[in-house]
């Protein structure tokens, strides 16, 4: 009489450990499989580690898998990458420039800076253009977005023009009155709001 074997049939489970769904491959005992080095925009591929059915797990030293008795999993382990930020301040004071640069990690907050301060002006953030762009930066100088860069960037901050009441008073009103007009004000008023540094004309009548 004679035995008669029939090969078990085991699974490989491929973890990318990316967000993306893993792969399986249907194995027998023995049989090799060959690992691709895989990519992923911001992190640097840096090692396979290998759990076996039982739950042990270890590093795999070599690009290729011999498959074991019973299901095994091979996941990917990720070094997310690190740039340097610089920051244009575009026009802050001399002396309150507020941080230079930093290093910031991929998919991970913005790191906490000293905002600039600049007279006459708020700092609403920093962006990736001094007009519009994309915000990473909150006025606060905490993270207004996770960093994706993979490359050194420059940031550009951005201001609001601080405005403040004007109201015109005569003390002696029997020596008539007197009225004033800026930029973007059409007639000569007695009060209104006036940006920094904005010429204002008068007029006493």
């Amino acid at each position: 009489l004679y035995a008669i074997w029939q090969q078990i049939s085991y699974t490989l489970t491929i973890d990318l450990a990316d967000n993306s769904t893993p792969a399986t491959h249907t194995l027998h005992y023995h049989d090799p499989y060959d690992l691709t080095t895989p990519t992923r925009t911001g992190y640097t591929f840096s090692a396979w580690t290998i759990t076996t059915e039982s739950g042990e797990a270890s590093t795999l030293e070599e690009d290729t898998v011999i498959m074991g008795s019973g299901d095994t999993t091979v996941t990917a382990h990720w070094t997310a990458k690190s740039s340097t930020i610089y920051f244009s301040r575009e026009g802050a004071n001399t002396g309150a420039e507020g941080t230079a640069s930093i290093v910031a990690t991929y998919d991970q907050a913005m790191p906490l800076i000293t905002p600039p301060v600049r007279t006459g002006y708020t700092f609403t953030g920093y962006f990736t253009a001094a007009s519009d762009g994309t915000k990473y930066y909150n006025p606060d100088g905490t993270s207004a977005k996770q960093c994706d860069f993979t490359a050194s960037t420059t940031l550009y901050a951005q201001w609001s023009v601080n405005s403040n009441d004007l109201l015109i008073t005569v003390e002696q009103s029997a020596y008539g009155t007197a009225t004033a007009k800026w930029e973007g004000q059409e007639t000569y008023v007695t009060s209104g709001t006036v940006s920094y540094n904005v010429v204002v004309s008068l007029k006493a009548e």
